[in-house]
């Protein structure tokens, strides 16, 4: 492996796809990356549409027809949830177009961003209204707000450059075949 690094230069970052594609004696599989963003403190933030309010358990039966309407792996991603601790949603001639919602406990300090916009609602800016609400200082409650997306989401990314998000980092998963036999 040492060979491998040893052409690049000081200071630059090799990705994890890199290394299992230069050292397949390893047996590594590279699996996803995840870009994850922050937002500026000084960022300014739309105020938001009449059609955005903070959900309830009383819009339990919306949720869970917007999570009907999205595809299984969508909702996984988007984990947007009734009792997560703040959840908005934009609702349009009585239907649930989309969510978004803050995943946090009670004693780290980043509020993650989670969303879930209907598949004939995307593309309408509904996504960024939300994403754009939920970043409000009354939300945040004083933590630090990151949106965490996959790097083949490009539709997601957009959602975060257009609000103001930075990107920060990059997460990579990598996986080992066991059977794979090592030098």
């Amino acid at each position: 492996m040492r060979g491998w690094l040893s052409g690049r230069p000081t200071g630059t970052q090799a990705r994890a796809e890199e290394l299992a594609q230069a050292q397949p004696s390893l047996g590594l599989r590279f699996l996803w990356r995840d870009l994850i963003s922050y937002l500026p403190e000084t960022c300014p933030l739309p105020a938001p549409p009449s059609e955005v309010c903070r959900l309830q358990a009383e819009h339990t039966d919306l949720l869970r027809a917007l999570h009907d309407a999205c595809s299984e792996e969508d909702c996984k991603l988007g984990e947007v949830e009734i009792d997560h601790p703040v959840l908005l949603g934009y609702i349009e001639q009585g239907r649930l177009l989309g969510a978004a919602s803050y995943i946090f406990d009670l004693i780290h300090p980043i509020a993650d961003i989670g969303v879930l916009v209907r598949p004939e609602a995307r593309r309408r800016g509904v996504a960024r209204i939300l994403v754009a609400a939920l970043c409000a200082p009354e939300y945040a409650a004083g933590r630090v707000v990151q949106y965490m997306t996959q790097d083949m989401n490009v539709a997601s990314q957009l959602v975060a450059k257009r609000i103001g998000f930075r990107l920060c980092l990059q997460e990579e998963g990598l996986e080992i075949d066991s059977g794979t036999p090592r030098p």
